[in-house]
């Protein structure tokens, strides 16, 4: 039994991140991952390409050539560090801020639609077992360690 349940949140799981993906950027211009990285870059203002490859999980390269098509298309800037010039780091640029902000109205807007189904209690519910589960992530040293 367990194990059968495991299987079914694995599969849901996939399933509605597939569909969320597509129905989050229904006529985008910029891929899933790559609004991610603009995101990310609002949060974190300057990080090193390491520093994002370690947070979504990808090598250095996969990294560089996100960045090198951000870069391409004015969204993003590399610029060395002031206190190590070995260090690049990556920031926005105006028109990447844009885009991030747009973008993430955007997904807040579609997962309005998403969730609309869902009662107040529903969503209070689900947002708690989300945070739990982000916190057990982050903290539990048998996880931690596998997905490090």
């Amino acid at each position: 039994m367990k194990k059968d349940l495991s299987n079914e949140i694995i599969k849901t799981f996939f399933a509605i991140r597939s569909l969320m993906q597509r129905f989050l950027l229904e006529k985008r211009k910029i891929s899933f991952m790559r609004i991610m990285v603009l995101c990310y870059l609002l949060e974190n203002k300057s990080p090193t390409m390491k520093e994002m490859a370690d947070y979504f999980g990808i090598t250095m390269p996969s990294a560089s050539s996100i960045i090198d098509n951000l870069v391409e298309i004015n969204m993003i800037k590399r610029k060395s560090d002031s206190k190590d010039r070995r260090l690049i780091r990556i920031q926005l640029t105006k028109n990447g801020q844009r885009t991030a902000k747009k973008e993430i109205g955007a997904a807040i807007k579609n997962l309005g639609l998403i969730i609309s189904t869902l009662s107040r209690d529903e969503k209070r519910q689900f947002f708690g077992i989300m945070r739990k589960i982000h916190k057990n992530l982050l903290t539990n040293k048998k996880i931690a360690v596998k997905i490090k």
